[in-house]
């Protein structure tokens, strides 16, 4: 399978000073728009609500595998991968399923153990390829929330300031370098 990692999260989670962050959780989007999380830490990952957004039509509510619809279909694969509170995780209405799709947990929250993967079925309409093309002119939002926290920002690809910092630093070297051999 294709992947297509969604390496820059926006996320919060509720986690302990030794455990890993909402933040480090992978969406993998298939070429044929199926989605799954997975956890890659050795820590449990605890989350108590998600949305995928993005433009208009980008979404499928008939492809989206709900987390609380599937954790009550098949209890003991939910317990043992996201823990007794996926089987409290309802959708949270939206006004338009094709751009965006959530699901929280008001009273409790699931957490997925290390290594383990969910499957979210195949949310988004089309191929990934289309779904490039949707992205790309307009936004993708993924979000993670814990506590009652959200965040929503889009995905965007952006130099780390760090780099930029980095290759000034640099340049001033080599000039400086330059002028002492004068």
């Amino acid at each position: 399978m294709k992947r297509f990692v969604l390496a820059t999260l926006v996320a919060f989670g509720l986690t302990s000073a030794a455990s890993a962050q909402v933040g480090d959780l992978v969406w993998e989007v298939g070429a044929d728009g199926t989605v799954e999380l997975t956890n890659p830490t050795a820590a449990a990952i605890v989350f108590d609500g998600y949305t995928l957004a993005c433009e208009a039509g980008c979404l499928d509510e008939a492809g989206w595998r709900q987390l609380g619809v599937a954790a009550l279909a098949d209890p003991g694969t939910a317990i043992a991968t996201l823990g007794a509170g996926a089987l409290s995780f309802g959708p949270l209405g939206t006004p338009d399923a094709t751009s965006q799709l959530s699901e929280a947990n008001l009273a409790n929250s699931a957490t997925l153990q290390p290594g383990a993967s969910w499957s979210f079925g195949k949310p988004f309409a089309g191929t990934l390829s289309q779904i490039s093309d949707w992205v790309t002119g307009g936004q993708l939002t993924v979000t993670m929330s814990g506590q009652g926290a959200v965040l929503a920002a889009p995905i965007e690809v952006v130099p780390e300031p760090s780099s930029v910092a980095l290759a000034g630093l640099g340049l001033a070297g080599l000039i400086a370098l330059a002028r002492r051999r004068r």
